[in-house]
């Protein structure tokens, strides 16, 4: 779900821009001077030279349209005058006729695509004191293959994507950050070399630079490392990037890696077959997503964790059979749609991340008592699933794990999480009853958001935090309203109390005597159905009060049936009792 939604942030703001593009007249002449104020700056246009001038920040955002794209087609050369210390984002998109850039030294920050589609710039020379490039600040510079590397700067993600750049080369002075896919889509780059003070490589760096075949790090550096072309953290026991223009069909991981890093594989074409030897125990996010020649790969009994597209579009993942797939003891992936009704095998510790996403047939799956984990979006869009108990042993639930589970009437909550995460039950449309037990100390934000048919919630005593608009909310035409049905059910003076006094919502206090404590111990449960059975059979004397809380099915006698309906009530095949 969240790498979705980055991609799809990505493409519509790449829109956006085209559309900019595309509504800019470039056939006005600036043979003639021309001037005047945008944003924070005072501009002049002298020939066939954009002088921008002010302090501070230059101001604009992304989407906005800035004069001088009016002389895109003319303008060859920016000036950026001294006593400017950032320039906004897309300040200077578009201007495809420039070939030459003067910054100021008191420069600090390039913002998001502040010169995207600069299609004719080869060369830029930062201020030393520069600290920040965002991401696609040089977005479609395709000609840009030379730049310097300011001491301290981050350069963000994406910052030079579908640049020229046939080599880079980080000096060892550099002392920064390259943000995630930093260079990435640089078809002719063929040479990488990192210096020894490069603190942090971001993921999928040279994503797609599909020529390069020859990616070092010095071997001073005490961050990371580099083996045959591969990325690794200095340790090597994770496996960061594998260059692209790499041509082995095979690869064996080496032995003490423990971490396959996110999108470390990603895009790769060449690799048919892989060896993840033992001790490996995390493929994380993207790790081999579109490496659509790998149809094999050995995983090892150690692994313990495959994150979300760690195996999407690869050979191996197209070759596997319908239904459910098991990698080790990980349920991996219902495959098809065809299927209603899963048993997950005995031994099983965790169900991956998306592992039942979009299954929208699944009507029930029986979660086995060997579970310790049920990871994210693990059964996102599944809206014909209905019941759902999770299992004691199940210590970790992954935020949106059951998002828009539209079906879902009756969910029964393990004793073993101590936290709900955000979404974890949002959009869960026909879900009309909870009761969280009272190992729970957290419900995150947005955690039950979205569900508006539901009554009644019991919420205990240990939980001591309730994130924002987490219950007794539902989105509407662009608005939060709140569920006028719902009754929360806890205690005085809790977390409880104080979120439904906040935000307006019904709620009851359980705290006092309890309808089936039988014993007053302030729990119901078989001890309180055992004492029923003594006094049935008049070896327990009760008080009056006693008898009270005992006459659970309110029929006026204390008897038999009273101690079964606590039973039901206990392995919870009822909710509530007759009494209130």
């Amino acid at each position: 779900m969240r790498t979705a939604t980055k991609i799809t942030s990505i493409i519509l703001s790449i829109f956006m821009l085209l559309g900019i593009l595309c509504a800019a007249p470039l056939s006005v002449s600036a043979a003639d001077s021309t001037s005047g104020t945008y944003k924070n700056v005072s501009y002049t246009i002298s020939g066939n030279i954009l002088t921008v001038s002010g302090t501070g920040a230059t101001g604009g955002e992304f989407g906005e349209r800035t004069p001088w794209l009016d002389y895109s087609d003319s303008i060859t050369k920016i000036v950026v005058g001294e006593g400017i210390t950032e320039i906004s984002n897309s300040f200077f998109t578009g201007m495809g006729k420039v070939t030459s850039v003067s910054l100021p030294d008191s420069l600090k920050t390039l913002g998001q695509y502040a010169f995207s589609n600069n299609s004719s710039l080869e060369k830029i020379v930062f201020p030393n004191g520069l600290e920040k490039v965002d991401s696609m600040a040089f977005l479609y510079c395709k000609k840009l293959k030379s730049i310097n590397f300011p001491k301290n700067c981050v350069f963000g993600s994406w910052a030079f994507d579908f640049c020229g750049f046939t080599s880079v080369a980080v000096p060892d002075s550099f002392e920064g950050e390259l943000g995630g896919y930093c260079f990435c889509n640089n078809e002719s780059l063929h040479i990488a070399t990192i210096g020894k003070n490069t603190k942090k490589i971001g993921k999928g760096v040279f994503a797609s630079c599909n020529d390069l075949n020859n990616l070092v790090v010095s071997s001073s550096n005490p961050y990371y490392t580099t083996k045959d072309n591969v990325l690794y953290n200095k340790d090597m026991t994770e496996l960061l990037f594998y260059a692209p223009g790499k041509t082995n069909t095979k690869f064996t991981i080496p032995s003490g890696v423990k971490v396959i890093g996110e999108n470390s594989f990603d895009r790769i074409s060449t690799l048919t077959s892989i060896v993840i030897p033992e001790g490996v125990t995390t493929l994380k996010e993207a790790a081999f997503r579109n490496c659509e020649n790998l149809a094999e790969i050995s995983f090892p009994d150690s692994l313990e964790n495959i994150e979300s597209y760690a195996l999407l579009k690869t050979a191996w993942l197209d070759n596997q059979p319908e239904g459910m797939i098991y990698v080790g003891k990980i349920a991996f992936k219902l495959k098809g749609d065809n299927t209603k009704v899963v048993r997950v095998k005995m031994g099983t510790k965790k169900i991956a991340a998306g592992c039942f996403q979009n299954c929208t047939k699944l009507t029930r799956v029986f979660l086995n008592a060997s579970l310790t984990e049920i990871g994210a979006d693990a059964f996102y869009g599944c809206e014909s699933l209905n019941d759902v108990v999770i299992p004691d042993g199940v210590t970790e639930l992954g935020d949106t794990a059951f998002y828009k589970c539209n079906s879902l009437t009756n969910l029964t909550i393990g004793k073993g999480l101590t936290k709900l995460e955000p979404f974890v039950f949002a959009m869960c449309e026909k879900l009309e009853e909870v009761e969280i037990p009272d190992n729970i100390t957290e419900i995150c934000e947005y955690a039950f958001h979205g569900d508006p048919a539901m009554k009644k919630l019991i919420v205990p005593a240990s939980v001591k935090s309730i994130g924002s608009y987490a219950i007794g909310y539902y989105p509407a035409n662009n608005k939060f309203f709140s569920n006028t049905n719902l009754t929360v059910y806890g205690y005085k003076k809790s977390s409880a109390e104080n979120y439904c006094n906040n935000y307006r919502i019904k709620f009851s206090a359980l705290d006092g005597d309890k309808i089936g404590d039988v014993n007053g111990d302030n729990s119901v449960d078989i001890l309180d159905a055992n004492a029923i059975q003594k006094y049935s059979v008049g070896k327990l004397n009760l008080s009056k009060d006693r008898l009270n809380l005992a006459d659970v099915n309110d029929d006026g006698t204390v008897d038999i049936f009273d101690a079964t309906d606590i039973e039901k009530y206990v392995v919870r095949k009822i909710t509530e009792f007759k009494k209130k």
